[in-house]
């Protein structure tokens, strides 16, 4: 059906430098982040960046997406082979220059601070010819000088899909283009996903910081070995504080003793493409501090209701992690979790921050004891104004972080809506933890509800949550 189409004269094939005058060109990346999963969406915060050093002539990758009018689906799925390439939101684009050029190259990488298995790469790629040579490339990052171990792909349907061998030391992990012949050429790349295991843990050491320093500097020293140690420290002495009843409550499926590590977490989640922005009006409910220029001035009333304990096994993931806080209630969630200092606060969300200095204090909301059968994603919203507070999503124990809110909040919107993390299969808790709140710095969360892999609501239905049990 498709080659009978493009047949027509109708849907003749692009040419390259028409291509390039279709799209619309951006900065891509100019400051690095930490999701390998990326769309290149000017919402995210995408670890992928242009290489510093490649071996040819170096081209740089720029962010672009198709904006004119008189751009047609229908001609561009007549061009390239018969490789097809999704055209929502932006992408990259590499090629096309007007200029002539023998020959250069082009690579984007990001970092791996180690892999402890094997990894597997994903993308869609797309060629207007078959002259570019695409390579994946892993750069050993410990020493200086060290050769790059490249692959030359082999060609398939979309996504190219590449396993990565297990590597403990760090390295740059590369997708590289050779072989790009100035006007002749324009190659595209769009939806890397990264599905691998980088936490990397050594034997730990003898604490010689609280959990609380560590977890609110930026550069901790002693790094994960010693989180981990005090973290098991002071979970040890919890279940002995909490004695028999301690013990009772963990018999009976609730929050108690040492907090689960659960099954190796990919770090960091994927993002939407169907989010074209931080922020859907649509999207934004009115709730009392939904308004910049009303948040923060009931900061000093909250309702202070204890939470309860978690309900028996066999409560849906729904019952468990969704929540907007309506009614003063923080559901199952509590709201002064492990090591916290103090509480999270409620009114119609749930928020930390005050008129006072705040920033040695450390809040932990804490999610009941639970059980991830299936990966899925948990969306919320965010609430940030200010720059310097911080707010992370930790899965399983307070070291494995895998969300953190951006360094710059947005100008005129401070309602970050439907952020995402994704909860991998064996996933057994939720923290999120907030700290570096100066005085008048708010942060607030609300909305958490839960969404398939394919980005459909999961507690929209009786029958969806008596198929995702805890237990």
């Amino acid at each position: 059906m498709r080659a009978k189409k493009c047949q027509s004269s109708e849907f003749a094939s692009y040419r390259t430098n028409e291509v390039r005058r279709l799209v619309t060109l951006y900065q891509f990346n100019e400051n690095q982040g930490a999701q390998m999963n990326c769309a290149f969406e000017p919402s995210e915060s995408c670890a992928w960046h242009n290489a510093e050093q490649i071996q040819f002539g170096r081209e740089l990758f720029m962010r672009a997406r198709f904006e004119s009018p008189k751009f047609s689906v229908e001609k561009f799925d007549c061009t390239g082979g018969e490789r097809a390439f999704p055209l929502e939101g932006f992408f990259l684009l590499v090629g096309g220059r007007d200029e002539s050029v023998l020959e250069s190259s082009a690579a984007i990488e990001a970092k791996v601070p180690c892999q402890t298995e094997k990894a597997m790469l994903k993308f869609d790629y797309w060629s207007i010819n078959e002259t570019p040579i695409l390579k994946i490339c892993v750069v050993p990052d410990y020493e200086e000088n060290l050769v790059p171990l490249c692959e030359e792909s082999k060609m398939d349907i979309n996504p190219l899909t590449f396993e990565i061998p297990q590597n403990e030391r760090p390295f740059r992990l590369r997708i590289q283009i050779d072989n790009i012949v100035g006007r002749d050429d324009i190659v595209l790349i769009d939806n890397i996903r990264y599905d691998g295991n980088i936490i990397c843990l050594n034997e730990p050491k003898p604490p010689t910081k609280s959990i609380t320093e560590l977890l609110m500097s930026k550069t901790p020293t002693g790094g994960e070995e010693e989180l981990e140690a005090v973290e098991g420290k002071l979970n040890d002495e919890e279940a002995k504080e909490r004695g028999a009843k301690g013990r009772k409550m963990e018999q009976d499926g609730t929050i108690g003793g040492k907090v689960p590590t659960g099954e190796p977490l990919e770090l960091f989640g994927p993002i939407s493409k169907r989010d074209n922005g931080l922020y859907h009006d649509e999207a934004m409910r009115q709730k009392s501090f939904k308004n910049k220029n009303d948040f923060g001035q009931h900061f000093t009333s909250f309702h202070r209701s204890k939470d309860g304990a978690f309900g028996p096994d066999g409560t849906s993931l729904c019952a468990a992690l969704k929540c907007n806080f309506d009614a003063g209630k923080a559901c199952r969630y509590r709201r002064k979790g492990i090591d916290a200092i103090s509480s999270w606060k409620l009114h119609g969300q749930c928020q930390i921050g005050d008129l006072e200095e705040l920033e040695d204090e450390l809040f932990v909301l804490e999610s009941p004891k639970l059980r991830v059968n299936e990966s899925l994603f948990l969306v919320f919203d965010l609430f940030q104004r200010s720059v310097g507070p911080q707010l992370r999503v930790c899965l399983n124990t307070l070291r494995n972080c895998s969300f953190e809110n951006p360094r710059k909040p947005h100008k005129a919107k401070h309602w970050l809506v439907g952020q995402k993390v994704i909860l991998p299969r064996g996933t057994e808790k939720v923290f999120f933890v907030g700290s570096k709140l100066r005085r008048n710095h708010f942060i607030a969360i609300d909305n958490i509800r839960l969404q398939s892999m394919n980005f459909g609501e999961i507690c929209d239905s009786e029958e969806k949550i008596n198929s995702l049990k805890t237990n």
